[in-house]
């Protein structure tokens, strides 16, 4: 490697490969613009053709010979290749023939360069080989430096597609990542109703393999007993938006049903129609089974309440019969003729039993406030009359 007297620029020399003489610029070399292999045994010629291409800009790689041309075409890709027909060892359709059987280098164009005419030809089929062109001696430089331009720019293009489709790539790969690791179903469904891609948690959902869904209709994962159901609201629930959300259930073969919930989108066509859709489905029989879990207590609970009301409702007016009894027998004994000690014993008996069915009356209330039948009474009373009937229970004992 040695620096370029007239730019100061390192350049690829015969030493970095034998049998080649290069004047390429290393940070040329390794950028995107389009190069020029230039292959002639006389080196005269190459220092012709290099002075012609000199206006357009694009770096010049030199080989002196068919085994130099290989070794350049190994190394790096061209824009195109400026062959020699004629040349000693290995001419420029052996050569031709070798780099065409190079994959990566099979469609680069090949332009025959001939400085004896097209009698150095006759007796050949040249395009066999694959070349695109032949130029014949004399060169004309403004028609060779057209056909490089073109060929150059068509290898900037492709270069350039090929970064962008590497680049797409990229990203769906990235996506298809995320999806294949996303918690819930992910599917893409196209203008016909069929499935076009689906992960892996909406295979481990639905119990379908990617490749068993892959032209499928989409409701062929619901069960038959819903099918009309989810149709009617598939028609009724799409919103404005083309969004649609709805929960059913997943027969499954050899397994308990599946409860989810779709939440789908629709993707518009250029035209204005429907060119599919795409959406989530996300597993909830966890949820479905908890709530209805849930239900069945709540039901129980009810149940269990509405029985200790009427229990409490069914004590509660035995115990009042006999009450009502021992009321009546003191007001009858109070009628009696008692002295004072006897009457107020009386007495005491007889507001007892009042108070105590009052309790009785309390505890009615309960199951009719557990019914939601309680009615609020607004009544008079005397608040001396409550104490002294408060008192009197437990004056016997002070």
């Amino acid at each position: 490697m040695a620096p370029d007297e007239s730019t100061g620029n390192a350049v690829i020399t015969s030493q970095s490969f034998p049998d080649v003489v290069s004047q390429v610029p290393i940070a040329a070399a390794k950028s995107l613009s389009a190069s020029v292999l230039v292959v002639d045994d006389n080196s005269s010629k190459r220092l012709a053709l290099k002075a012609v291409l000199q206006p357009l800009g694009y770096p010049v790689v030199e080989a002196d010979s068919g085994r130099a041309a290989l070794r350049c075409v190994m190394a790096q890709d061209f824009a195109v290749i400026l062959l020699d027909v004629c040349m000693p060892g290995m001419d420029g359709f052996e050569t031709a023939a070798l780099i065409r059987q190079r994959q990566q280098s099979e469609l680069t164009p090949i332009v025959f360069i001939t400085a004896f005419g097209s009698e150095e030809i006759k007796n050949t089929h040249p395009y066999a080989v694959g070349p695109v062109d032949f130029i014949f001696a004399p060169v004309e430089p403004d028609a060779l430096r057209s056909k490089v331009s073109a060929f150059a720019q068509l290898f900037i293009k492709a270069a350039s597609l090929a970064t962008q489709a590497a680049n797409v790539q990229a990203v769906a790969d990235q996506l298809r990542r995320l999806t294949g690791a996303a918690p819930i179903g992910i599917f893409q469904i196209d203008a016909e109703h069929k499935y076009v891609y689906t992960n892996q948690r909406w295979s481990e959902i639905t119990g379908v393999s990617a490749e068993e869904a892959a032209g499928r209709r989409w409701d062929t994962i619901v069960g038959l007993e819903q099918l009309a159901e989810v149709r009617a609201a598939l028609a009724e629930g799409i919103t404005e938006q083309g969004e649609f959300c709805h929960r059913f259930e997943i027969p499954r073969v050899g397994a308990t049903s599946q409860v989810v919930v779709v939440d789908s989108v629709i993707i518009p066509d250029t035209h204005g129609g429907i060119a599919g859709s795409v959406g989530t489905l996300a597993d909830v029989t966890a949820e479905v089974r908890a709530e209805e879990a849930m239900s069945r207590a709540r039901d129980e609970a009810t149940e269990s309440s509405r029985l200790k009301s009427e229990c409490l409702a069914n004590m509660s007016r035995e115990i009042r019969t006999p009450m009502n009894g021992v009321i009546g027998m003191t007001d009858l004994l109070l009628e009696t003729d008692l002295d004072a000690r006897q009457r107020n014993y009386a007495q005491t008996v007889h507001n007892s039993s009042e108070a105590l069915l009052t309790i009785i009356n309390d505890i009615l209330d309960v199951s009719k406030i557990e019914a939601g039948k309680l009615e609020i009474e607004d009544i008079e009373f005397s608040l001396p009359t409550v104490i002294d009937e408060a008192v009197d229970l437990l004056a016997g004992s002070a």
